[in-house]
């Protein structure tokens, strides 16, 4: 077999974080169903050595992604507190409205929050809006902040953003973040973990219910009374299990 290759177009063109894990995520998924699927019969040693490589160093890169992002969230932290504490001006601005619709009445609660410095400028909104109809009360919160810097006659732009949703309805409370394919749903008899609009898990009357599973270390059965039974990867490959007391 030859000739093999994954691709997820504008990888290369991308340079959002998020963004590149996802898609790092998809090709290591991609990865990680033809090796299970497909058995070595139907790869050369070499080709099946190569596929295993790239799953490495798909997990590596994504791994890289997440810590490079959580770098950028405290380096926005840190130049947020220090573009407040040495702002020349600060301003703060509340706006309260209340509309009344033919369907639905509408509420909005927004802060405008700015400071500016010789250096750098900040531009932060916090908003929480609820919209009530004959079907639905949704509440949404918004935390978006730009942050605009000059360092050596460069302009640098950093951004942070956060938009969820509540939403109550005859279905139950859906809980959510805008553009994200994940919602949870807490109904009356389980609680739904979505993706895609799709039940992917559910817990149900002391049951946990889940269309794919992956534990990654130990998976383990039993109680204190009887004692536990741990599923363990060897280091041969295999799978074994071991009873323990407690």
């Amino acid at each position: 077999m030859s000739g093999l290759s994954f691709s997820l177009p504008g990888l290369e063109q991308t340079a959002d974080p998020q963004q590149l894990r996802g898609c790092l995520l998809r090709l290591t998924e991609q990865l990680q169903y033809v090796l299970s699927n497909l058995g070595g019969e139907n790869f050369s040693k070499e080709t099946q050595e190569r596929l295993e490589h790239m799953e490495r160093s798909a997990r590596a890169a994504e791994d890289l992604a997440e810590k490079n992002e959580e770098s950028a969230k405290t380096k926005f932290q840190q130049l947020y507190e220090e573009l407040v504490r040495t702002a020349d001006e600060l301003s703060n601005e509340f706006i309260v409205s209340l509309q009344q619709k033919a369907d639905s009445i509408f509420s909005q609660v927004t802060e405008d929050f700015t400071a500016k410095s010789e250096t750098a400028d900040l531009e932060e909104t916090f908003r929480s809006e609820m919209e009530e109809t004959s079907q639905k009360i949704e509440t949404r919160f918004l935390d978006a902040a730009q942050i605009s810097q000059e360092v050596e006659g460069k302009l640098g732009e950093y951004r942070n953003l956060v938009d969820t949703y509540i939403q109550f309805n005859a279905e139950g409370i859906i809980l959510g973040e805008r553009d994200s394919p994940f919602t949870a749903v807490l109904g009356r008899e389980r609680i739904s973990f979505r993706q895609n609009g799709a039940e992917v898990a559910y817990l149900s009357n002391n049951k946990l219910f889940i269309t794919n599973a992956e534990v990654l270390d130990c998976f383990t059965i039993g109680s204190t009374g009887s004692g536990f039974f741990d599923w363990v990867p060897g280091t041969n490959g295999n799978l074994g299990m071991k009873w323990r007391q407690k």
